[in-house]
């Protein structure tokens, strides 16, 4: 996540999906940005949507409101994100992802504990999961979550939702693929993925919560219906761990 990435579509969108997940607040959210520094790239000039409210302000008009009030008075900051109370009751994190292994071990750690209590955490990383082509330490690494770091947030009781950018592969095999690799390194029964035209979300649900996304499901694909579709994945995965 950048601070140059606020207000764009894939921001509406990913905070819609946690409002819709979280029944606007009743169930407790921790929202984890791993932030990293701006750069000179077009990313987050994605607003035009702001300009289309016929299309897009139905979906979630509080939300839409706040990052067009955000993005008009040029507070285009994770930190203004959190004082806004777009997603009510989320506790957040937005300190800048370290790239060295022992700094990034303590900076997890540290979030960790802040999301204690929290029943869902989402992570919002500029790319995704960890690649086998940068490992933790490398030069972009603070641009993924690590598995480490997946895996120790659902051991901690967390249901844990990512953001997900879409390689170049087939896209329904590769939710697949990925929703099976991620029960198999956290030992969840069920994954749920959310598809958008650019990213895809999988969310890790915590046995005693899966009931509960479960029914979320129908409120997220009918507010955001066209924009948010169903991915076609095993209904429960059931892996073994692979750690």
């Amino acid at each position: 996540m950048k601070n140059q990435y606020v207000g764009d579509v894939n921001d509406f969108v990913k905070y819609g999906l946690i409002r819709a997940l979280t029944a606007d607040g009743q169930r407790s959210s921790f929202v984890a940005w791993l932030l990293t520094p701006d750069d000179e790239r077009s990313d987050g000039r994605r607003l035009g949507y702001l300009e289309s409210s016929s299309k897009w302000r139905h979906r979630d008009p509080e939300l839409f409101d706040s990052l067009h009030t955000l993005v008009q008075n040029g507070e285009r900051s994770v930190e203004s994100v959190a004082t806004s109370g777009i997603i009510p009751g989320a506790r957040y994190y937005a300190d800048f992802v370290p790239q060295a292994c022992d700094a990034r071990r303590h900076h997890f750690e540290h979030l960790l504990r802040l999301a204690a209590g929290r029943e869902l955490i989402f992570f919002d990383p500029d790319n995704g999961l960890e690649i086998a082509s940068c490992p933790s330490g490398r030069k972009d690494s603070p641009k993924y979550l690590l598995w480490r770091e997946l895996i120790d947030s659902y051991l901690a009781g967390h249901s844990v939702l990512i953001y997900q950018h879409f390689p170049r592969r087939a896209r329904e095999e590769y939710i697949t693929a990925m929703s099976e690799r991620i029960a198999g390194e956290t030992g969840a029964n069920d994954v749920l993925a959310f598809r958008t035209s650019h990213v895809v979300f999988f969310l890790a649900t915590q046995g005693s919560e899966t009931a509960y996304y479960t029914e979320r499901v129908p409120t997220v694909l009918a507010r955001w219906e066209s924009i948010i579709v169903p991915a076609v994945i095993p209904r429960a995965v059931n892996n073994s761990s692979t750690r």
